[in-house]
């Protein structure tokens, strides 16, 4: 649900979800001061790499939060429901079993 379309890129919430990171701030504000550096200076590469890779550090795990949800929290929730599900179906067998007896 929250992160329904994440793989496409498209997807608005995974972009406030990425923007919420501090890894992407850092990262965008490293990006931006490489901008204010001249591109012969020894910093403005710095600034670029390691702005792009913190952006990239956000991506992926926005990219894991939606991967864990889609395969361990979700599946997980389903057996979670039919387990209970079943245990209400024990409990009806049982009494309509006593009512029998």
């Amino acid at each position: 649900q929250h992160f329904k379309n994440v793989a496409g890129g498209g997807n608005v919430d995974a972009e406030k979800r990425m923007r919420k990171q501090t890894t992407w701030a850092l990262g965008n504000t490293l990006v931006e001061g490489s901008k204010v550096v001249e591109e012969n200076h020894f910093l403005f590469e710095i600034l670029k790499s390691c702005g792009d890779t913190l952006v990239l550090m956000a991506k992926q795990s926005v990219r894991f939060e939606y991967d864990l949800h889609e395969q361990v929290i979700t599946p997980m929730q389903t057996i979670l429901s039919e387990i209970k599900e079943i245990e209400i179906l024990k409990k009806k067998l049982s009494n309509a079993r006593l009512d029998m007896d």
